[in-house]
């Protein structure tokens, strides 16, 4: 706390233990941590040095001094700083800095931890997405690295999405381009394996959209961020990590939809003994010719 009087040639710092006031603040010499930018060689540390040696302060506003001073009413240390210019008793006239508001929130043990765990986090969406060379292409021609590009869109969507007008067309957009995207490369690949999964969540991702068209108005009504929620649910569905397509398949569709198939001969098909392979044989020899 601060207190500016009339007639105070100083400003004068309020203990934060007692609320009493150091008012001996500018006459105290010792302890005083300083850094130097233009005179980095006259201190054995560039950044930061306790100093015990007198310094004359110049009333000027050109740097920052902290000095480190004991309360005389109880005792404890108190820091306090004031924009001052300083003389060093031995290595002539110098500005001296100590650290700005914003590089002592960087040096905070909370702050450090706390960047350690993003650039760890970050390293590892990196890891993931260099799986992908598209990204990788993209990355190389515009010179943005990856994580950062996705985070920045994710980003962008997600302020899309608040805006309820953009929410309808931003959300079948992440239901639909990457999907799509893994979709051709699953049919342009000699796998069956992929071709399950995307084929599992087009009748999941259709079936939602299907119910979704029935009840749109009445849903939007009473829940008014219900994109918000699709598109978090449409992300899990098609992410690798979560296959929430295939739990649903499996879960909800398949018994329904075996149901409707016992039941009715219209739709029922002869055993075959053609295996996924010669059926894709037959379907390139059809489009070629």
């Amino acid at each position: 706390m601060w207190i500016y009087g009339k007639g105070v040639r100083y400003i004068i710092p309020i203990h934060s233990q007692c609320t009493k006031p150091l008012i001996y603040a500018c006459l105290a010499y010792e302890n005083i941590k300083i850094t130097t930018h233009s005179h980095p060689e006259a201190f054995p540390s560039v950044l930061q040095q306790k100093r015990k040696t007198q310094t004359k302060i110049h009333e000027s506003g050109e740097a920052r001094m902290i000095v480190t001073e004991q309360c005389p009413n109880c005792g404890y240390h108190e820091a306090y700083s004031e924009e001052k210019q300083m003389r060093s008793a031995d290595e002539g006239t110098t500005i001296l800095y100590t650290m700005s508001a914003a590089q002592k929130v960087q040096q905070h043990p909370a702050f450090q931890q706390a960047t350690n765990k993003a650039n760890y986090y970050v390293n590892q969406l990196d890891k993931e997405l260099s799986k992908y060379p598209v990204l990788q292409t993209l990355e190389q021609r515009t010179q943005v690295p990856k994580t950062y590009a996705v985070i920045g869109s994710v980003f962008l969507l997600g302020i899309l999405l608040l805006i309820n007008s953009f929410a309808a067309p931003v959300s079948n957009l992440v239901g639909w381009a990457l999907p799509a995207y893994l979709s051709f490369k699953a049919i342009e690949s000699p796998g069956v394996q992929d071709d399950v999964q995307w084929l599992t969540y087009w009748v999941v991702f259709g079936f939602f959209n299907f119910l979704e068209s029935f009840a749109l108005r009445a849903v939007l009504y009473y829940f008014p961020w219900y994109f918000a929620f699709k598109t978090v649910f449409v992300l899990w569905l098609q992410l690798p990590a979560f296959r929430g397509a295939q739990t649903t398949y499996h879960t909800v569709l398949k018994p329904v939809l075996a149901n409707v198939s016992s039941r009715s001969p219209a739709v029922y098909q002869p055993p075959t003994t053609a295996s996924a392979d010669g059926l894709r044989e037959r379907v390139n020899t059809a489009t070629t010719d």
